[in-house]
């Protein structure tokens, strides 16, 4: 429920993901607004990454770097950005019918078998999918704020 409300529905904090980037430009996705911050592009390639990764994990996969790296290269083409918005859509589609799929007997589980804050290893199952479901809200709000420096601008 939480996933869904973040990604596509009503969240309580504002806009949602999908909201975000609905109707949001190739060229601003990809605008740089100082060397020191991603761009939109950069962010929801990173989101996209670690959906398909913790959707991995719940299927059995052990804690890894997603295949496209932590933070994938941006992407500027307009053609480009509709595949990333539609990749973020596929990433979702994949972690919702993971967490479907996943038993509740198994959320107490250690997904790997050491600690590493980076990787989000060495937790629980549920601490994971509580995990993303964070730093979904966490970029969703950059988004949101670099949008309104975009138009500021």
């Amino acid at each position: 429920d939480q996933l869904r409300k973040g990604y596509g529905d009503d969240p309580w904090h504002g806009p949602s993901i999908s909201d975000l980037t609905r109707d949001l430009s190739a060229k601003d996705a990809a605008m740089s607004i100082s060397p020191a911050v991603h761009t939109i592009s950069e962010i929801v390639l990173h989101i996209s990454a670690w959906q398909c990764e913790v959707a991995r994990r719940l299927r059995g996969s052990e804690p890894q770097t997603p295949s496209e790296g932590d933070w994938p290269e941006r992407v500027h083409a307009a053609e480009a950005w509709e595949e990333t918005k539609a990749g973020l859509e596929m990433s979702y589609e994949e972690l919702l019918a993971a967490l479907m799929e996943f038993p509740d007997e198994r959320l107490s589980e250690l997904v790997g078998s050491q600690r590493d804050r980076a990787l989000g290893s060495g937790v629980t199952h549920q601490a994971t999918i509580l995990g993303v479901i964070q730093h979904n809200s966490y970029h969703g709000g950059q988004i949101a704020l670099i949008r309104k420096l975009l138009t500021a601008t």
